[in-house]
């Protein structure tokens, strides 16, 4: 198909001042065998594709793919991916952690395997200088990867890997890519590849800072969700359920303390109640907008204006759907049903509704 012997496609977002060096150290370590590099770079504010494009005019086999409106680690490997033009393909970081020595044993690998890993945690593997509390989150999330999906690997959140072009071709329809790693989720799809894992240690980040977060906590955590329970339910919709449930807590407290306003504790509380059902929904959308949507986040005022109303707009007519089965179950069951069990019921109908309407109207896919 090719006679290029692989592809190595690396990510990059801020990675400006580790470009040269790692672009030598890939040509050193790959010697004459023919290959290509592929440097995907997410319209990085520190030009770092504008680095890439000046190495690679007397470099032909480096090529920069600078992505506009896209983000994503994940999804950045598989645009690479899909651009390569070897016969294996390898992912690699950009932050000169992943030392390039490695990339002739994960072809060798290939010989008689379908995927091979640079892993951390086999024999003759290490984390490098990594303090506790990151190891032990690492160790936790490998063990929560090996256990809920099987995958037959000692490090399924090695950044670092090769794999055959075919294996790739087989599973790219199934992956959805999101967060930071991707080789837990295309193990996940091709549960036959054979699969060798390489010893590799760790190296120290020389420029630019580390893109672990919370957010990349929560991505993880969201993944695994997805791929093992996301044929049933989405994390999506587990995401909007967990805002919604914060979200009648913090009306609760809101009603509380307008409560304690003389003017806003006559007539029943019926301005109170409306206030406090505004700011429930203000919160909703806002941490809806930054968690459970965030890829199709709105970031300018003016779209976030105009998702606001549709959101208004769909949670006022699910809170009227709420209410009419909360008392059509009371209605049909002639008072039987008891009226907590009706509201519950109601309120189960209504969030479906208002999930599904959001993610029509409020965030369209990008």
């Amino acid at each position: 198909m090719t006679h290029l012997a692989c592809s190595i496609i690396v990510p990059t977002f801020n990675e400006r001042a580790n470009m040269e060096p790692l672009v030598d150290r890939i040509a050193a370590a790959m010697g004459s065998a023919p290959f290509e590099l592929i440097i995907v770079d997410d319209d990085s504010p520190d030009r770092t594709w504008e680095v890439v494009e000046a190495l690679a005019v007397t470099r032909p086999w480096l090529r920069a793919y600078r992505r506009v409106g896209k983000r994503g680690l994940a999804s950045a490997v598989i645009d690479g991916f899909s651009l390569a033009r070897g016969a294996n393909l390898i992912c690699m970081d950009g932050d000169l952690q992943h030392d390039p020595q490695i990339i002739p044993q994960l072809l060798r690998a290939l010989d008689e395997a379908d995927v091979a890993v640079a892993s951390r945690y086999t024999t003759g593997g290490t984390t490098g200088t990594w303090g506790g509390v990151r190891l032990w989150g690492s160790r936790l999330a490998t063990s929560a990867a090996q256990r809920l999906l099987s995958v037959a690997t000692t490090d399924p959140m090695s950044g670092f890997f090769a794999l055959r072009r075919p294996v790739f071709i087989a599973t790219a329809s199934a992956l959805k890519p999101r967060g930071f790693k991707i080789l837990m989720a295309l193990l996940h799809r091709a549960p036959t590849a054979r699969v060798a894992d390489v010893p590799f240690s760790f190296g120290i980040r020389v420029h630019g800072n580390s893109k672990l977060d919370s957010g990349v906590l929560l991505d993880y955590l969201a993944e695994l969700w997805d791929l093992r329970f996301g044929e049933r339910l989405s994390s999506t919709f587990v995401k909007y359920a967990m805002v919604g449930l914060s979200g009648v807590g913090v009306q609760l407290l809101a009603l509380h303390l307008l409560r304690m306003i003389p003017a806003l504790r006559t007539g029943e509380s019926g301005w109170a109640s409306a206030l406090a059902i505004l700011i429930a929904i203000l919160w909703n959308y806002t941490f809806d907008n930054r968690w459970t949507f965030s890829a199709q986040r709105h970031r300018n005022l003016g779209p976030w204006l105009v998702g606001l109303s549709r959101f208004t707009l769909v949670c006022s007519t699910g809170a009227f759907i709420s209410w009419s089965v909360g008392q059509g179950l009371r209605l049909v069951t002639h008072g039987m049903m008891n009226i907590y069990f009706a509201s519950l019921f109601g309120i189960a109908v209504a969030t479906v509704w208002n999930f599904t309407l959001n993610r029509r109207i409020t965030w369209t896919e990008p």
